[in-house]
């Protein structure tokens, strides 16, 4: 799977460098962030996102990425979603 992850990031990345507003992309990106395990990246990813199109079920993933994260200004992030 890693090596799926990462072919998955470098189209996203080429894609996004092509066409910055592509929020497809980058929510698929944030997602593979998260699944690797990168919070950090896949939180910057979900919140720009949201910022252009909010939406419920979005907010909810990235709520779950917050959760995974063992730090605790992200958890107390978290607990606010």
């Amino acid at each position: 799977m890693p090596a799926l992850w990462d072919e998955s990031l470098a189209i996203y990345d080429a894609q996004l460098k092509s066409k910055p507003d592509d929020l497809e992309s980058l929510l698929q990106r944030a997602r593979v962030h998260g699944w690797r395990g990168n919070a950090a990246k896949s939180i910057a990813d979900y919140e720009r996102y949201l910022a252009k199109k909010p939406r419920e079920e979005v907010r909810i993933e990235l709520a779950g990425v917050l959760r995974s994260s063992k730090d605790p200004a992200v958890l107390q992030r978290a607990a606010a979603i």
